[in-house]
């Protein structure tokens, strides 16, 4: 009897071990996938601001983790990283993160809310978002004012520009400025950063390449809240579609 109870063990440690083993080969082979799918980096910046976070301590600057799917460039309305070597006035880093506003074909265009100190980013007559602000007026918002210079400045290439129309004089540019639609042509992406006060994006330097674009941001952490866990919770929301 005993030989029988002993035999009994051993067979349920050994299937026990087995079914360990292959958990934790699954473990090893999703942590792996992972990694190959994702990049982990920081935000740095505000241009992002409510929906991404970057804050000053006494570390230095710590912002939102974020992991980029690099399989996916993304869609209207997404947030993704790109690169941008050929643009001004940004610092050391080329990359940024951005809202994905159109893709090839889109017509791209922002107005102001009438009555209501607000601005809305439309694709397709389509609303991606919207900006409330502070500022005196919608022309003193970053984003909107190089939106209209940029318009304005390309207004005489219908391939680009359609339905331009003299919106107002600009004293500070000693110019008219004139307000349209932009129109994205093969192989092109229009990005935007939430905070129209600050954003460098493309309302200044045009569209980019989708070739550019790193990939979708599928996940976000609060760098100074966040844990593990959260991070598996994440991961578990996004694989079973959990909002």
């Amino acid at each position: 009897m005993n030989s029988i109870k002993e035999d009994s063990i051993t067979r349920v440690l050994v299937k026990m071990a087995k079914i360990s083993i292959f958990i934790f080969a699954v473990l090893v082979f999703a942590v792996a996938v992972f990694n190959f799918t994702f990049i982990k980096t920081t935000v740095k910046g505000s241009s992002m601001y409510p929906t991404l976070n970057s804050s000053v301590t006494t570390t230095g600057t710590l912002g939102d983790t974020v992991y980029i799917n690099r399989f996916n460039h993304g869609d209207v309305g997404d947030i993704v990283v790109a690169k941008v070597d050929h643009w001004i006035n940004l610092d050391d880093s080329k990359y940024i993160i951005k809202r994905l506003i159109g893709l090839p074909g889109d017509e791209i265009t922002i107005k102001k809310v009438q009555g209501e100190k607000k601005l809305t980013i439309l694709c397709n007559n389509k609303e991606v978002f919207s900006y409330s602000y502070s500022e005196s007026s919608e022309y003193d918002v970053y984003s909107y004012y190089n939106f209209l210079n940029y318009v304005t400045d390309n207004r005489f290439d219908s391939s680009r520009i359609i339905n331009a129309q003299y919106l107002r004089y600009d004293s500070i540019t000693n110019k008219n400025l004139y307000t349209g639609t932009i129109k994205l042509k093969d192989g092109e992406a229009f990005i935007m950063g939430d905070n129209m006060a600050v954003s460098h994006d493309s309302t200044m330097e045009g569209p980019v390449q989708i070739s550019n674009i790193i990939g979708r941001v599928d996940i976000i952490l609060d760098s100074q809240k966040s844990s593990k866990a959260d991070l598996v919770l994440e991961i578990l929301k996004m694989v079973f579609n959990i909002n």
